[in-house]
């Protein structure tokens, strides 16, 4: 079975919230919330996906955030 969940941040860069569903379940987002470095509680994650559970930071406030360095 995939276990999915809402995650909702607020991001860093615009202070806007928002929420992805995420194919993450609670005992790995309380084992990172517990000190679990986040690439080992999110295996199957991207680093996109990673990052918006860290700093609320979509892909795409990231691609405008850093546009003119491409």
């Amino acid at each position: 079975s995939i276990d999915r969940m809402y995650i909702t941040r607020k991001s860093i860069f615009t202070g806007e919230t928002h929420a992805l569903e995420l194919n993450i379940t609670r005992k790995q987002l309380d084992s990172w919330e517990g000190g679990t470095l986040i690439q080992d509680a999110f295996p199957k994650l991207t680093v996109a996906e990673r990052d918006f559970i860290k700093f609320g930071v979509t892909e795409e406030e990231w691609n405008d955030c850093f546009k003119d360095l491409k």
